[in-house]
């Protein structure tokens, strides 16, 4: 039996990896584990596209870190935000929907997601922290929202500098 409280902020990923629940298929839908309003781990065999389910409150993070089998994740509005690490490593992901209600976009979110070419950032979002999307390879556009406040050191990128003493900007 899983009883989490009404009023749950932050739940990890694997929290229930390898237990009953877990181990049941019955509880995924689309290769999501879901409990009540919280997603709460992927199966085994996911693979493709995520469209998290409206009404999702809480999404275990770092949800989809080392996930080389999702291509695209569509998130309703109402998810307050995402960790740090979320999308980490992502080899294969091309497409992402943020959700309205976050307000930063953490350190190495997106970080080696080699694949993504574009990212609307909402409305709200404040804050992009250091390496968020360091070694995006393929990320040619990134819309910025009017309430940007900080985009922090190496948060977009490395690339070499040809000024001498500033090899690492």
């Amino acid at each position: 039996k899983i009883s989490l409280p009404d009023n749950l902020q932050h739940i990890g990923k694997n929290t229930l990896k390898n237990t009953a629940f877990f181990n049941d298929p019955e509880n995924f839908e689309d290769g999501l584990l879901y409990y009540k309003n919280y997603l709460l781990d992927y199966s085994d065999d996911f693979k493709g596209s995520c469209n998290i389910k409206e009404g999702t409150k809480i999404v275990a993070d770092p949800m989809f870190i080392v996930c080389d089998t999702v291509t695209s994740v569509t998130s309703p509005d109402n998810i307050k935000g995402i960790g740090d690490r979320f999308f980490s490593n992502c080899d294969n992901l091309e497409y992402v929907k943020l959700p309205a209600g976050m307000d930063t976009i953490y350190a190495e979110t997106f970080r080696n997601c080699k694949k993504l070419k574009s990212l609307i950032i909402p409305e709200g979002v404040t804050e992009i922290d250091e390496d968020a999307f360091l070694n995006c390879d393929s990320l040619e556009y990134i819309e910025l929202p009017s309430t940007i406040e900080k985009i922090a050191y190496y948060s977009i990128g490395y690339r070499p500098s040809s000024t001498p003493g500033h090899e690492d900007l």
